[in-house]
């Protein structure tokens, strides 16, 4: 069954069907709130509300030119990450997000197994998922939100664009000024 069923099932009130619609988001959009606020419990607890928020506005969502049902549930995890990132300004402190990637641990011992990569590299890579990790935690929130959308989530220019409400240039402009800065945060891990 296709989204736009399942929503129109949800909106005549079938439980099942939100459960559908919104299972293959629950881990990205809790890793997008998690990037954004470096803190997991904050992180889940914000998620779930843009779940509860889907569930009681999917009546208002309309499909429109870039604005998939994915795109929306992203702009409203985007807005709900800045307004708590307003809230707390005063008191973010940035963690590392080394364990929080999505290519978990389980994958890298999968590879060891199968003999693709050395206990040594998956150290190393341990490291540099580490210092990025930290890196994108001590980006300005919105230079961090564009390198989640972007380079962590794999949303298009475009769909960052509908995401955040931004125009494309402006997109392009931040994506390209967040990377400059994630370079400069993590020059001296590979000096």
């Amino acid at each position: 069954m296709n989204e736009d069923d399942l929503i129109k099932k949800v909106v005549s009130g079938d439980a099942d069907a939100y459960g559908h619609l919104i299972a293959p988001y629950e881990k990205p959009i809790y890793n997008f709130c998690l990037r954004m606020l470096s803190n997991a419990q904050d992180a889940q607890d914000l998620s779930q509300e843009v779940f509860i928020k889907v569930y009681k506005n999917i009546s208002k969502y309309k499909s429109r030119d870039g604005a998939s049902f994915k795109n929306w549930l992203y702009r409203l995890a985007n807005n709900a990450c800045i307004d708590e990132i307003r809230k707390r300004k005063s008191r973010v402190q940035p963690e590392s997000l080394d364990v929080h990637l999505d290519s978990g641990e389980n994958e890298m011992e999968r590879q060891i197994d199968s003999g693709l990569i050395t206990p040594e590299e998956t150290v190393i890579n341990r490291e540099r998922r580490a210092a990025v990790g930290k890196a994108v935690g001590q980006l300005p929130p919105e230079f961090r939100q564009m390198v989640v959308l972007r380079d962590l989530r794999g949303l298009s220019y475009e769909e960052i664009a509908v995401v955040t409400g931004v125009k494309l240039g402006t997109v392009k402009s931040k994506i390209n000024r967040a990377r400059g800065k994630l370079r400069e945060l993590i020059r001296d891990y590979y000096v």
